[in-house]
C-alpha cells in the first residue's frame, strides 16, 4: 500500500510539473509571437497601432523587448568599432534605432496614462539606457572611426553637419576620460538618471492623490461654470455631494481668481507650493542631490561648475552673461510690476499686496476699473474652433493642410491627422489636450517615431500633450492662457513637422535651447491680434461675433500684470543658474532659505514665505532638459518678439514672409548655429529694445 501511495504521489509530482513546463513553454511563445508582432509595428511605414503597443500584454514584455533591442544595438556599435577605420561608411553611423524608438513609446506611455506598471518598466530600462548611451558616448576607438570618417570621405553638407555634431558631442561629454575618471562619469550618470525619474514620479504621485472639497458653494460660486461642473462630477463619481478639486492648473487658478474667502485661498496657494515636500514623497533630498552630482560631473570634465557646462550647446557663453541678462530684464521689469501693484492696491484701498490676493484683485480690478470680465472672454473661446483656426493660421503662414484620420490611439481623447505641405505627406501628429489624473502636469510636444533617411514613406509621427480642463456638459471652453499653450506647443511641432532633409540627427530638439522656444512663442502672438480675435471669438452659444469694444478692452489688457510675470520668471530663471553655479546647499533648510533669498533679491512679492517650496516641483530644471538653461525662454522671448516685429511689417498673414521663415529657421534644425540662421531671417543682430517697448518695459 505504502508503494502504492508513493508512486500514486509521483504521477501527480510529475503530471504537475508537465502542465508547468507546458504553460511556461506556451508563455514563451505567446512572448515570442507578442515581441515579432512588436518589432513589425516599429517597421511600419504607416502610422503606429497605439493599442496595440500600449496594450496589457504588451507592457508585460516591455522590458524583456528592451532588453533584446538593447543588446542588439550595443552589438550593432560593436560591429562597426571592429571594423578598420577605413572600412566605416556614413551610413554605419545614422542607422535607425529600433531601441530609442520603443523607449520612446515606453516614455510616452508612462507620461500620459501613468501606472505602477509602467513606471516600474522606466525605472527598470532608463538606467540600461544612459548605460548604454555613455558606453558608446564614451567610447574612445568610435570616436577616432568619426574623426577619421570627416577627415577623409567626401561627404554632403549635411553629412558634414551629422559628424561635427556627433565628434563635438563626444567631446563635451569628455570621451577623452579613462579608467577611474570615465567610470565615475558613467556612475553619476546612471544616478542622475534615476533621481530625475524618481523626482518627476514623486510630484506626480503627490499630484495624483491631491483633493480640495467644498461642503457648499457658498465661497466658490462665482468661479466658471465649467470648473464647478467638473468639480461636482468628480465629487459625484466617488458618491460624494461636494465639490472636489483636483491639481490640475484650471481648478487652482480659478479658486485663486474667483473664490471669494481669502484664507481658502491661502491655504490651496500654500497646499500647491508644498506638493513633493514631506516624507517618502519628499523631492528635496533628491534636489540636493541632483544638483551635487552634476557640480561633480562638471568639474570631472573639466568646467568650473555645471552651469558652464549647460551652456556649451546654449546661445549664452557664460553664466555671467546670463546672470547679467536676468538682472537687466528683471530691473526694467520690476519698475512696471510695481506700477501695477500700486495701481491695485490705490483702487481697492490695501495697505499691502499678498501673494494669495494677487489673481484675485488682478481679476477684480479687470472687471471692475477696465470692465473686462475673463468668464465673459471664455465663452468665446470654444476649443474646437480654437483648433481649427490654429490649424488654418499654419496653413496660411506655411502652406500646412491637417486631416483628421479615423484612428483609433492610447486614449479616446487623443485625435490623430495626417499633415501635408505642397502635395506631400509629411508627417502624421497626434492632439492629446485633456487633462487625466494619470497625465504628468504640464504640456509638451515630442516626436514619438522619427522619419528615416531617403524614405518618403515612413514620415514622423509627431505629438502634442497638454492639460485642458475638459467640460462634462457641453463645448470645452478656453481661458486665454490655455490657448496660449495650444498655440505655443503646436508652434514646437511645426518645428518638428518642416524638415526637409534626411537625417533625424539634426533634428530641432537638439538646437541651441535659448532658440528653441523661438517657434513656439512666435505661434502666441497671433492670438492677440484682431484680425484674429474676430475670426476665433464666437459665443458658444449665440454663435455671435464679440463686441469691438470687448477686444479693445483686451488690447488695453494684453500687457496687464506683464511685469509680474517677468519678475517671476526671472525669479526662476535666476534661481536655476545660481544652484548650478555657486557651491550646493548642504541642507534642505540651506536649499529653501537659498530660494527665498533669490526671491528676495529680485523684490517680487513672494518673499519669505515658509510654505514657498516651489523647487520641488520645478521638474523643468531638476528633472528635464533645462538644468542651467530656464533663462532660454526669456533669450527665446527676445528673439520671438524680434521676428514677429517683421510678420507685422510685412503683413501678418504674407505667405511669402511664412515661408521666408521656414526656410531660414524652421526646416534648417540645427544644420547651422541658432544665431546664423536668426541674423539669416532678420538682416541684423537681436535688438532686445523691441522686447522691452511690447512689453512696456520702455516706451
Amino acid at each position: 500500500m505504502l508503494e502504492e501511495q508513493i508512486a500514486e504521489e509521483q504521477d501527480l509530482t510529475n503530471n504537475k510539473s508537465s502542465m508547468i513546463t507546458e504553460e511556461v513553454s506556451a508563455n514563451i511563445e505567446t512572448n515570442l509571437a507578442l515581441k515579432d508582432k512588436i518589432r513589425q509595428e516599429l517597421d511600419k511605414q504607416w502610422f503606429l497601432d497605439f493599442q496595440f503597443l500600449f496594450s496589457k500584454e504588451v507592457i508585460w514584455v516591455s522590458v524583456e523587448m528592451f532588453d533584446e533591442l538593447l543588446e542588439e544595438e550595443k552589438s550593432r556599435f560593436d560591429d562597426i568599432i571592429s571594423l578598420d577605420k577605413e572600412s566605416v561608411n556614413f551610413a554605419d553611423i545614422i542607422s535607425e534605432s529600433k531601441l530609442d524608438v520603443f523607449y520612446g513609446l515606453m516614455s510616452h506611455l508612462n507620461n500620459v496614462l501613468n501606472s505602477e506598471e509602467t513606471q516600474s518598466n522606466i525605472s527598470v530600462c532608463k538606467p540600461k539606457i544612459i548605460e548604454l548611451s555613455d558606453y558608446m558616448g564614451l567610447n574612445r576607438d568610435y570616436y577616432d572611426r568619426l574623426v577619421f570618417l570627416r577627415k577623409n570621405t567626401k561627404l554632403t553638407k549635411d553629412q558634414t553637419r551629422v559628424l561635427d555634431r556627433a565628434i563635438e558631442n563626444m567631446e563635451i561629454r569628455w570621451v577623452h576620460l579613462e579608467g577611474k575618471e570615465k567610470s565615475k562619469l558613467e556612475e553619476i550618470n546612471k544616478e542622475l538618471s534615476i533621481l530625475s525619474e524618481q523626482y518627476k514620479q514623486n510630484l506626480l504621485d503627490e499630484q495624483k492623490s491631491y483633493s480640495y472639497y467644498f461642503e457648499t458653494d457658498e465661497v466658490i460660486k462665482d468661479l466658471p461654470k465649467d470648473v464647478l461642473e467638473n468639480a461636482k462630477k468628480k465629487a459625484e463619481d466617488k458618491w460624494k455631494t461636494w465639490w472636489e478639486f483636483g491639481a490640475d492648473s484650471a481648478s487652482t487658478i480659478s479658486i485663486m481668481k474667483y473664490c471669494n474667502d481669502e484664507e481658502i485661498r491661502k491655504d490651496v496657494i500654500d497646499q500647491n507650493m508644498l506638493f513633493a515636500t514631506s516624507w517618502e514623497l519628499d523631492n528635496r533630498p533628491i534636489i540636493l542631490k541632483l544638483i551635487e552630482l552634476r557640480q561633480e560631473k562638471a568639474k570631472l570634465l573639466g568646467y568650473k561648475n555645471y552651469a558652464e557646462l549647460s551652456l556649451v550647446k546654449k546661445m549664452a557663453e557664460t553664466p555671467e552673461e546670463v546672470i547679467d541678462l536676468l538682472k537687466e530684464v528683471g530691473e526694467k521689469a520690476e519698475l512696471k510690476m510695481e506700477a501695477e501693484m500700486l495701481e491695485i492696491r490705490d483702487y481697492f484701498d490695501i495697505d499691502e499686496l499678498n501673494y494669495y490676493n494677487l489673481a484675485f484683485y488682478t481679476r477684480k480690478l479687470k472687471e471692475e476699473k477696465y470692465d473686462l470680465d475673463d468668464k465673459l472672454l471664455k465663452e468665446y473661446f470654444q476649443y474646437d474652433k480654437v483648433v481649427s483656426y490654429m490649424f488654418d493660421l499654419a496653413n496660411k503662414l506655411f502652406g500646412i493642410n491637417m486631416k483628421q484620420l479615423d484612428i483609433s490611439t492610447y486614449h479616446p481623447d487623443a485625435k490623430v491627422y495626417e499633415v501635408s505641405r505642397n502635395g506631400k505627406k509629411i508627417a502624421h501628429y497626434i492632439l492629446d489636450p485633456f487633462y487625466r489624473e494619470t497625465k504628468r502636469s504640464g504640456a509638451w510636444a515630442n516626436i514619438l517615431r522619427p522619419q528615416i533617411a531617403n524614405n518618403d514613406d515612413r514620415v514622423p509621427v509627431t505629438v502634442n500633450v497638454s492639460s485642458v480642463l475638459k467640460s462634462t456638459d457641453g463645448p470645452t471652453l478656453l481661458t486665454f492662457n490655455s490657448m496660449k499653450t495650444l498655440f505655443h506647443e503646436f508652434g514646437h511641432v511645426l518645428h518638428f513637422m518642416l524638415y526637409e532633409g534626411n537625417y533625424q540627427e539634426l533634428n530641432s530638439m537638439r538646437l541651441e535651447w535659448d532658440a528653441i522656444e523661438l517657434p513656439s512663442q512666435l505661434m502666441e502672438n497671433w492670438l492677440k491680434e484682431e484680425a484674429v480675435l474676430l475670426d476665433i471669438w464666437e459665443h458658444y452659444k449665440t454663435w455671435e461675433k464679440i463686441p469691438m469694444e470687448l477686444i479693445e478692452k483686451k488690447h488695453k489688457l494684453d500687457n496687464f500684470n506683464a511685469g509680474f510675470v517677468e519678475v517671476r520668471q526671472t525669479q526662476l530663471a535666476m534661481m536655476d543658474m545660481e544652484l548650478y553655479t555657486n557651491n550646493p546647499p548642504s541642507s534642505v533648510d540651506e536649499l529653501d532659505q537659498k530660494v527665498i533669498d533669490i526671491n528676495n533679491n529680485l523684490g517680487s512679492i513672494i518673499r519669505d514665505i515658509e510654505t514657498y517650496k516651489m523647487h520641488a516641483q520645478f521638474s523643468h530644471i531638476f528633472a528635464g532638459g533645462y538644468s542651467a538653461g530656464y533663462y532660454s525662454y526669456l533669450r527665446s522671448r527676445l528673439l520671438d518678439a524680434d521676428v514677429y516685429s517683421v510678420f507685422q511689417k510685412e503683413w501678418i498673414f504674407n505667405p511669402e514672409t511664412g515661408k521666408r521663415f521656414v526656410d531660414t529657421l524652421l526646416w534648417q534644425w540645427i544644420r547651422k548655429k541658432a544665431r546664423d540662421m536668426f541674423v539669416d531671417f532678420m538682416g541684423r543682430d537681436l535688438d532686445p529694445e523691441v522686447y522691452y517697448r511690447k512689453k512696456g518695459f520702455i516706451k
